[in-house]
């Protein structure tokens, strides 16, 4: 009844209502249609006004969603006040077809929906929504992650002689609540949720949330390349002597490397390791990961390959190792770093599942005397060997003769029978 663009549309067919083509004039619009994968964002031109510091209006309630399509609905029609706020809309519009006015809704196409793949989760952070009252979330499992790495630095501490205080739990906790750049908060608050996306799709207004994958699968992140690599060769000659040829090669850095190898210092000796890590982030981490760095590659490239650095240089380059343990100890190597490694891992919220050591290109030099000495008792084990062949030779020959003379040796011993029984009957004849 009142002057202006109406709330009321028309569906298609035919509408008798007299004196229609006098009091009203018609616009056909066309049915707004969301494609299949994504989604629309809708702006209302009336409507009951936001609050202050609002920027986007509070979702429509989830038993009502069809109804504030409906013109009528939204403004209040038989209510006192408008039901749906004007201004940009929390809610958004998923894949059909829907017929709005388009004198109160702007609807923005083409926006895509947020899918998360199988192995990985979706972690949502929220510009919109109350702010959280509660008490502080961080999980357990990173309050244990910062207790054990206080209990392994005082352990480290007193070999050196220094006494250092274990954190308590609550001031671990408050050091991984430190490492937080946003809180982590309850589904709906404004801040990263901890409740997390799982595989599927989702419509999420781009406006109001920021959704990153995460890849909860285990990962290797390789530690390899960015040197050269050199040997030494040994050649026997025919007269015995040994004539050493060095050569080198550039090892390139993987494409899809974490860092480069690492070298490390050992008796004055450059050694390049090569090594790899196998991580992974908990679905029940992954919140935190974002809360905190930003994202699992932030996580390798800020903490996880500086802390891996050094803790393998100090592992390996202690004053009392020797070059030759990374050849012949190397589980126990990579036990050590493990046991280092891990707690840094778990205060980011990512789990270090293994240690794997590469080749260590050990210097050239340190590994010519034992290739000499391994070649000349091999060739002193195959003068042995040769000689005991030789003297088998030679009884075989001797032996095969002796078959060959059988029947002359036994017509000899005939004829010596024969001559001694001979000599006999002459002796008793006198």
């Amino acid at each position: 009844g009142e002057k202006g663009p109406q709330a009321e549309i028309l569906a298609p067919g035919f509408h008798f209502r007299p004196f229609i083509r006098v009091l009203y004039k018609f616009e056909e619009k066309p049915v707004v249609k969301v494609p299949e994968g994504q989604y629309a964002i809708v702006t209302a031109l009336d409507g009951r006004p936001l609050r202050d510091g609002q920027y986007l209006a509070d979702p429509w309630p989830d038993e009502e969603g069809e109804k504030y399509v409906d013109a009528r609905y939204f403004m209040g029609e038989g209510a006192a006040e408008a039901r749906g706020p004007k201004g940009p809309q929390l809610t958004v519009l998923p894949p059909g077809d829907y017929r709005l006015n388009r004198y109160l809704f702007n609807v923005d196409l083409e926006h895509e929906a947020v899918d998360i793949p199988i192995g990985f989760v979706g972690v949502v952070k929220s510009n919109v929504g109350e702010e959280y009252q509660g008490e502080s979330i961080v999980p357990d499992s990173i309050v244990e992650a910062f207790h054990k790495a206080s209990r392994l630095q005082a352990r480290k501490a007193k070999r050196d002689g220094i006494d250092l205080a274990l954190l308590t739990k609550e001031e671990a906790r408050q050091l991984a609540l430190e490492a937080l750049s946003v809180p982590l908060v309850p589904r709906g608050n404004r801040g990263v949720w901890t409740a997390v996306l799982t595989p599927g799709r989702y419509y999420f207004n781009e406006k109001a949330y920021q959704v990153t994958h995460v890849d909860t699968r285990i990962q290797t992140w390789p530690y390899i390349g960015g040197f050269k690599r050199r040997w030494v060769d040994l050649e026997l000659k025919e007269d015995g002597s040994v004539v050493q040829t060095a050569r080198e090669e550039e090892v390139p850095v993987m494409e899809q490397a974490a860092d480069t190898a690492v070298v490390c210092r050992v008796e004055g000796w450059d050694v390049f390791l090569d090594s790899r890590v196998l991580v992974q982030v908990t679905p029940e981490n992954a919140p935190y990961v974002v809360a905190s760095v930003g994202g699992i590659r932030n996580v390798e490239d800020k903490i996880i390959t500086p802390a891996y650095r050094s803790v393998l240089r100090n592992v390996v380059s202690d004053k009392e190792r020797k070059v030759l343990e990374l050849l012949y100890q190397r589980d126990m190597l990579e036990r050590l770093v493990e046991e280092a490694i891990i707690p840094e891992g778990l205060k980011a919220g990512v789990i270090i599942r293994e240690i794997r050591f590469g080749d260590p290109v050990v210097p050239p030099e340190l590994l010519v005397p034992g290739k000499r000495k391994q070649l000349a008792e091999q060739m002193e084990e195959t003068f042995t060997k040769e000689k005991e062949s030789q003297l088998k030779r030679i009884e075989t020959e001797k032996a095969r003769a002796e078959a060959n003379r059988q029947d002359e040796l036994m017509k000899a011993e005939i004829r010596r029978k024969a001559a001694v029984e001979i000599k006999e009957e002459q002796k008793l004849l006198g």
